[in-house]
């Protein structure tokens, strides 16, 4: 999901930072015993509650006489959803899971949490535990049920081990306190608000009659000792009333055959059910995605053939489906432009095409994660070959951010 960045550390040390400036290894001395190149890049994160990117990083055939530091920024407010001493930082191994990285240092004021490796593959920011749903739509004057949940399974036999990561669930919950239910830092809520009520690892959120401005309010539970985690705070974000409204940009990069960029401005709504209803649920909400995609250039190679565009504007019309919990989108893409091409010796005109859906990697798994649910965005590259039997490929990056 961006540029890899490389830098030579030798033995007396020195640090690396990703280009987004999220991320710094920090070499000691003596770790490495010559000059060794370190690589960061961030790239599309598969960790269960990860937070943002995940960074594949790489010190080429070293070995560690001592770990290397890992420091990641805090995500920005809204972002996460629990305190920064309940997030902790996972490491993928070779086999494919991932695992907490013991021990973090968590820095409050600089909003910076680190840990030790003595190996690099992929990291990533992850959160230890969360409120489910972390999201939801509620109709003013209904409830939702809340349940903390945990996102790391520990083994009490191996106390040395770090736990291993899982998407979030009730059933890994260890025996903790949980106090302080609130609706944004107000204990228990008010009726303008909405209420909630807890015991234990549940809780029941109570909408407001009239739907307040703004209309998504924060239920927050304090969390207390769970091991080396220490206290948080987790989060769930509901909205009053109807899911909220998008807008935003996609870009389309194609190679290959099919040589153009395109962009578009897009207006992303709450799809409407033929009986007139939203069509939301507790588990997914549909959205419909409208908006003009514009190829950049007047003419465009087209199967090694030079063509024109006759019209540069092409409607796109299509939804996306938000999976609730863990955050997740699935949605396809199409889009046709037509063309006049020549070969030098007569003129046929055709279309350019673009079809694209998220399940087009040749695997089972069709659901794009979701870092943040209020804000739609993603980075997908897929061979064309694999979809439509034509060479060359094709980056999609959409990026839809919440209004009211």
């Amino acid at each position: 999901m961006g540029p890899a960045l490389e830098k030579s550390i030798d033995s007396t040390g020195g640090s690396l930072t990703s280009a987004d400036g999220r991320l710094t290894i920090t070499v000691p001395p003596g770790a490495v015993s010559s000059e060794t190149t370190f690589s960061i890049r961030p790239v599309t994160s598969m960790a269960p509650s990860a937070i943002g990117v995940s960074y594949s990083m790489s010190a080429h055939n070293a070995f560690f006489s001592q770990p290397v530091t890992l420091s990641f920024e805090a995500p920005e407010a809204g972002v996460s959803r629990t305190s920064l001493s309940g997030l902790g930082i996972a490491m993928q191994e070779e086999s494919g899971s991932w695992r907490l990285l013991a021990d973090p240092q968590r820095d409050d004021v600089n909003k910076v949490i680190s840990a030790s490796s003595a190996f690099l593959f992929s990291a990533a920011i992850v959160e230890e535990l969360q409120i489910l749903p972390l999201m939801a739509s509620v109709r003013e004057g209904t409830t939702v049920d809340l349940t903390v949940a945990y996102c790391v399974a520990t083994d009490s036999s191996k106390p040395n081990l770090v736990g291993l990561l899982y998407e979030c669930s009730p059933t890994l919950t260890p025996l903790q306190i949980v106090t302080d239910w609130a609706v944004n830092t107000i204990p228990g809520g008010n009726s303008i608000l909405g209420t909630v009520s807890g015991y234990q690892n549940t809780g029941k959120y109570t909408a407001p009659a009239n739907r307040p401005s703004p209309p998504t309010v924060r239920v927050q539970v304090h969390v207390g000792p769970h091991g080396k985690a220490g206290e948080a705070y987790a989060f769930s974000e509901l909205t009053i009333g109807t899911p909220g409204n998008y807008n935003g940009t996609i870009d389309v990069s194609s190679t290959g055959f099919e040589e153009y960029t395109a962009r578009g401005n897009m207006e992303v709504t709450p799809h409407i059910e033929s009986n007139g209803q939203i069509s939301d649920s507790p588990d997914y909400t549909v959205y419909d995605i409208k908006g003009t995609l514009s190829v950049d250039q007047s003419t465009v190679k087209y199967f090694g053939h030079d063509c024109l565009v006759k019209d540069k504007d092409a409607l796109i019309s299509t939804t996306i489906i938000v999976r609730k919990y863990p955050p997740a989108q699935a949605w396809s893409l199409a889009a046709q432009w037509p063309l006049s091409c020549t070969d030098g010796t007569s003129t046929v005109d055709t279309k350019l095409e673009l079809w694209w859906k998220s399940s087009c990697d040749n695997t089972s798994n069709s659901l794009i994660p979701l870092a943040d649910p209020n804000h739609l965005e993603g980075c997908y590259f897929f061979d064309r070959n694999t979809c439509k039997g034509v060479n060359g490929t094709t980056q999609v990056i959409w990026d839809f951010k919440q209004k009211y």
